[in-house]
């Protein structure tokens, strides 16, 4: 962000803050209409009931907090991967003549972007994350 002017870096601000707003709204539409869906069923009556009341409060808490945990993973993940990376920068600027080795749980893919160190612990570390979710 530091090649844009400063009217491109508000345009740039203002483009982002509208896109986090829409996406906001959206997942806050979505929560309302499954917790609606899961909850009401009873249209005889032109409030909820207290059953559906406590379940839809049940509905949102759930949803809430698995979204917090979700961020606290994200966070937590991106701490372990910078702090992987910053060794990694040391470890480079330390010994910048010899190569370092491909660590074994990292696969080396052919695509040349793929081919440096900060895009392999990126992949590794990500799959580390996505397997954490799996089992």
């Amino acid at each position: 962000m530091d090649a844009l002017s400063a009217s491109e870096q508000r345009e740039l601000a203002s483009r982002m803050e509208k896109k986090q707003m829409k996406e906001f709204m959206g997942m806050y539409s979505r929560l309302v209409q499954r917790c609606f869906d899961d909850c009401v069923n009873d249209f005889t009556t032109k409030s909820l009931v207290s059953r559906e009341e406590s379940c839809v409060m049940r509905c949102v808490d759930k949803h809430l907090k698995a979204s917090a945990r979700l961020g606290e993973r994200f966070q937590e993940q991106n701490a372990a991967m910078m702090q992987s990376e910053s060794r990694l920068y040391d470890d480079n600027s330390m010994a910048a003549a010899a190569p370092h080795p491909t660590p074994p749980e990292r696969a080396v893919l052919p695509l040349p972007l793929l081919d440096t160190p900060r895009a392999l612990l990126i992949i590794s570390t990500r799959t580390r994350f996505l397997s954490a979710f799996d089992g």
